[in-house]
């Protein structure tokens, strides 16, 4: 899926976020041949004023792995997106994979 500025405003709101991550997640899914499911949670409260950081988790069946991002990662723009959280998302589904 090429990384292409998609949206012209950042950071991203909540549901556009989780839309972008979904969609990326599909498709790297798809080309491993896989289905996985996402679920994003809070790593907890941000200390001394860090990262709010999130918890990406990906389910194939029984088999599940997760993935760490801060939330202006997430909500970023393409670049940062693509540069920073598309290939921690990709070695985690290739994980799920068993490759």
């Amino acid at each position: 899926m090429p990384c292409d500025a998609l949206s012209k405003q950042f950071p991203l709101d909540p549901s556009a976020a989780r839309a972008r991550l979904e969609r990326h997640v599909a498709f790297l899914a798809f080309d491993k041949g896989i289905a996985v499911t996402v679920v994003i949670a809070s790593d907890g409260p941000a200390l001394n004023d860090g990262p709010h950081v999130r918890r990406i988790e990906l389910r194939n069946g029984t088999d599940e792995t997760f993935v760490q991002v801060d939330h202006d990662t997430l909500t970023g723009s393409d670049q940062v997106f693509c540069t920073l959280v598309l290939p921690k998302l990709d070695e985690a589904i290739i994980r799920l994979a068993g490759e």
